[in-house]
C-alpha cells in the first residue's frame, strides 16, 4: 500500500495495488474473455484481479490471481491500462492490467470468493462486466 496526498485537501490517500488480466482463450482464436462473478462484491462481474502480497511484484500478482480466481496458468503480454478507483473516502484502489494467455489449462473451482467463470466475446464481456473501467480496458484490449 501507498500514500499520496490528495490533490484537493492535501490528506492522505492510501492507495492499495492490485493487478489482474484479460485473459484471451480457450479458444483456438482466441477471441474470448475470461468474466467472473463475485458474490461478496455485490455479485459483480468483473476481471479478475486481486491485491498484491508481500514483496510480490505487479506481474506475480498478476499471473496468481489469474490462476487462482480462472483457475488456468496464463502467460503476460502487453500492458492494457490500469483503474483507479475508491474503496471508502480514504483509500482508493490501483489496479494494473495486462493481455494473458492461457499456458496451462486447467479447472475452475467455483469458491466464496468466485463463484462463476464465463468465456465472453468482447461485445458480451463490455455488456457483462459491472465498472465502466473494465469495460474501457475491454474495448481498448478488442
Amino acid at each position: 500500500m501507498t500514500s499520496m496526498p490528495d490533490s484537493r485537501t492535501n490528506e492522505p490517500i492510501r492507495t492499495i495495488l492490485a493487478a489482474g488480466g484479460i485473459v484471451w482463450g480457450p479458444e483456438p482464436e482466441g477471441s474470448r474473455i475470461a468474466v467472473i462473478h463475485r458474490p461478496r462484491h455485490g455479485g459483480d462481474w468483473s476481471l479478475p484481479k486481486g491485491k498484491l502480497q508481500p514483496g510480490e511484484s505487479l506481474e506475480q500478482a498478476a499471473l496468481r490471481e489469474v490462476e487462482e480466481e480462472i483457475g488456468c496458468r496464463a502467460k503476460l503480454g502487453h500492458i492494457v491500462g490500469l483503474t483507479y478507483y475508491p474503496i471508502d473516502g480514504s483509500t482508493k484502489k490501483l489496479v494494473v492490467f495486462w493481455s494473458m494467455t492461457p499456458v496451462q489449462a486447467g479447472n475452475f473451482v467455483p469458491s466464496e470468493e468466485v463463484d462463476r467463470l464465463e468465456w465472453l466475446s468482447p461485445r458480451e464481456a463490455i455488456e457483462r462486466l459491472s465498472h465502466a473501467q473494465e469495460k474501457e480496458l475491454v474495448e481498448k484490449a478488442a
